[in-house]
């Protein structure tokens, strides 16, 4: 059992992290967790606990580009005369950017799921990816000057991301 205070592993009626009374697996288990859209409810639920656990056991490190590109260097160097892929890559990238030369998609839909559902598969392939990039775009329409409005919402969005220290 989770403490749905504190999130600490806990047994018996209390929480021994925080002193927080703790909830039974049982009332948990009969809540309809796909209709509920509050994430420290939802992780309280034994199904959903277990499909994150296994989603973040099946993670596998993906190559990056670069780690590509040193591979193909060694694999190439006969055909390059040994011409440091890596290194001109690692030169143009930066000089492209500022260029405005780049590559992004974009995909919206509107999802005929529940919104707990929604909510346990994003963590699941959150879970899944092993290691996550966000990127976030706040837009004020129809004002000049947001008064600093979106710079805040994403601080909060990207402070909320970040790992929590542990209560003592």
């Amino acid at each position: 059992m989770f403490c749905s205070n504190c999130g600490q592993q806990a047994a018996g009626r209390f929480c021994s992290g925080c002193g927080a009374r703790l909830k039974s697996d049982v009332v948990l288990a009969e809540i309809a967790w796909q209709n509920e859209v509050r994430y420290d409810v939802l992780l309280q639920v034994p199904e959903v606990r277990q499909r994150l656990a296994a989603s973040a056991a099946a993670a596998c490190k993906k190559m990056s580009g670069e780690e590509f590109l040193e591979l193909a260097e060694k694999a190439l160097e006969p055909l390059l005369g040994g011409a440091p892929i890596g290194k001109v890559a690692a030169l143009v990238m930066p000089l492209y950017a500022k260029m405005g030369i780049g590559t992004s998609k974009s995909r919206s839909a509107t999802l005929q799921s529940l919104p707990g559902e929604v909510m346990v598969a994003s963590l699941c392939w959150l879970a899944s990816a092993g290691g996550t990039r966000v990127e976030a775009v706040a837009k004020t329409l129809g004002q000049i000057y947001d008064w600093g409005k979106n710079q805040q919402a994403l601080n909060r969005l990207f402070n909320d991301l970040q790992p929590r220290a542990a209560v003592a």
